[in-house]
């Protein structure tokens, strides 16, 4: 696990003494801490009010993340620590999952039959207060515990969608997660991805197989956020003759390749829904399929995530979310910043489900006669 001498309380006196201003070498990697540190101190001596070594260490490390792309990020403890709880199973509080942008947060996922899809809420409402505290006075730390409150509690949320703003009422419950869902559309099948954790591939699998035999497939990976690039994969086998899948591109390792080798289980015609919110392995998923030849693509353009993070954790409990690598589509092209742009534009309409309508038609088009 890696670690960082300067994580965590400071000791001001022994980095002033190791590093100074004339002699660091340009080269050394902990050149200008000298600086950090007489700042640090200085703010601890003589701002008008008493500001705690941890807060300032965490705010500038949080502040670093400007020098970064926008995937990469630090956690203070607090705040990794709810992310790890959110990662447990389970949706907390009002059935949403957000990133924080700035200053406010911006809705990844809504959970099925939770407070928030109840309420109306979408992928890609923004969040700006939550019981009439402004989120951007709070910062991420602050602003998640707010976010994930009491059960029982009713909170007030201020959201803004496509520049209107509304506030809305909801109860903090816990809502369960499912990252697979499956339904049946007539002689056809839809199999809803909310992401990609440990064991998705495998619980797709499963569901797939007790599908059956069946004349078409649509995927919904729409306001997916990502996961697990392995799981991505693992998805994409089920459907890909043997060739290449993905490949990541990093500068600290070897170029990586990962290939499909089962022969694709799955003989079907399957289209895949996208939208503004599909993300990361989603569009590995999606673009891997599109690309290869074996799926069509319906909705709108995805995200454009083509980026691979890891993460660093702590002995303070904080953690460091870092873009170390990016993946590239098998005709070698790149989602970052663009994202996929799906074979046939769909929106949805009020009451009408148009990319979902477009792909079974489509798919019906695809079976064969008799």
């Amino acid at each position: 696990m890696k670690k960082w001498p300067w994580m965590g309380l400071i000791p001001v006196a022994f980095l002033a003494g190791r590093l100074s201003a004339q002699n660091a070498d340009a080269r050394d990697p902990y050149a200008g801490l000298d600086t950090y540190a007489r700042v640090l101190s200085t703010i601890q001596t003589w701002y008008v009010e008493e500001r705690s070594q941890e807060e300032l260490v965490w705010r500038s490390l949080e502040g670093m993340d400007d020098a970064l792309d926008r995937h990469s990020a630090f956690y203070p403890p607090a705040v990794w620590k709810g992310i790890l709880r959110d990662g447990e199973g389970s949706f907390l509080g009002m059935g949403v999952e957000c990133s924080w942008e700035n200053d406010h947060f911006r809705v990844l996922r809504v959970a099925k039959d939770g407070p928030a899809e109840g309420a109306g809420i979408r992928a890609g409402d923004q969040l700006w207060r939550i019981d009439g505290v402004v989120l951007g006075e709070l910062g991420e730390e602050e602003a998640r515990r707010l976010l994930v409150g009491d059960v029982g509690k009713i909170s007030q949320l201020e959201v803004e969608r496509e520049g209107q703003r509304s506030t809305l009422l909801l109860p903090q419950l816990p809502v369960p997660r499912l990252d697979v869902e499956v339904r049946r559309e007539g002689n056809q099948a839809v199999i809803t991805l909310g992401s990609f954790r440990v064991g998705t591939a495998a619980s797709f699998g499963e569901k797939l197989n007790d599908l059956g035999l069946i004349p078409g497939l649509v995927i919904d990976l729409r306001g997916n956020p990502g996961g697990s690039l392995d799981e991505a994969i693992g998805i994409a086998e089920l459907f890909l003759d043997e060739g290449l899948v993905v490949r990541v591109r990093a500068r600290a390792m070897a170029e990586e390749e990962h290939r499909s080798h089962s022969g694709g289980e799955f003989p079907a015609p399957v289209a895949v829904l996208i939208d503004g919110q599909s993300a990361s392995a989603a569009e590995v998923l999606a673009g891997a399929l599109q690309r290869r030849g074996r799926a069509a693509l319906f909705g709108s353009r995805s995200w454009g995530k083509g980026s691979v993070q890891r993460f660093y954790e702590y002995e303070d409990g904080s953690a460091l979310k870092l873009t170390f690598a990016r993946y590239y589509l098998p005709d070698d092209s790149s989602v970052e910043g663009r994202g996929l742009e799906p074979d046939f534009h769909e929106e949805p309409a009020v009451g009408e489900d148009r990319p979902l309508r477009a792909a079974l038609e489509w798919l019906r088009k695809q079976a064969p006669p008799g």
